[in-house]
């Protein structure tokens, strides 16, 4: 069926990402769908996604990793993409499982959410507001909590939003200051926030899925 589908459309697939060696079933992401486990998910039949990777290592000889993505399909439904290993003195599968996780991260970030995220920037272009993870977004301002006070800033001073250390960062113009808390990526559609920010702030290029920690001034 999902070859059938792919044939009328003449799309072409854009990922295709294994969650373990030599996996027979791997997800598979076109530029309107999904194929998770053999079965065809739009993105429009998507309510959220969120992610979370727990990385410890142990004084260099124990290493446990741990990742999951998880969709919510607006019929209730959960698609969980779990991983994990541990690893004892580099023996082990963390390494390769890490690379899965990242190339998946990836490739829902290109495609999932970035078509969630187009839905809210619908909304806010309309002049709506919208709500994700405490943040508040409308078309002039954005508002949420800077460590433990509310706060509100024009979006004209908002540089950009960005992916660091398992969370969005949302970035003062001419610094790297951060306008309001860090959101974690554990929080349901709080990936979204790094296109919606970018894109009413001018900027549409795609995000780096780095996780180097932003420095707080």
């Amino acid at each position: 069926m999902d070859q059938e589908m792919n044939q009328q459309t003449g799309t072409e697939a854009l990922a295709v990402c294994p969650r373990k060696k030599k996996d027979k079933k791997p997800v598979v992401f076109y530029s309107d769908r999904m194929v998770f486990n053999d079965e065809t998910i739009l993105y429009r039949d998507i309510e959220s996604v969120s992610s979370f990777r727990s990385d410890v290592c142990y004084n260099l000889i124990f290493n446990s990793l741990s990742t999951r993505i998880v969709f919510k399909l607006k019929d209730g439904r959960k698609l969980k993409w779990k991983n994990s290993s541990n690893c004892f003195f580099g023996l082990g599968s963390v390494k390769s499982k890490r690379a899965y996780y990242i190339a998946a991260l990836t490739a829902t970030v290109s495609t999932v959410v970035k078509a969630i995220a187009a839905r809210y920037l619908i909304t806010i272009k309309e002049g709506g507001t919208i709500q994700i993870g405490g943040v508040t977004v409308s078309p002039t301002e954005i508002s949420g909590k800077r460590f433990a006070k509310k706060t509100t800033v024009p979006l004209s001073e908002i540089e950009r939003a960005n992916w660091s250390d398992q969370s969005v960062a949302i970035l003062m113009k001419g610094s790297n200051k951060l306008a309001l808390n860090q959101v974690a990526s554990n929080i349901d559609n709080c990936m979204c926030l790094v296109y919606i920010i970018n894109s009413l702030c001018g900027n549409d290029e795609e995000p780096v899925m780095s996780d180097a920690p932003v420095e707080d001034k």
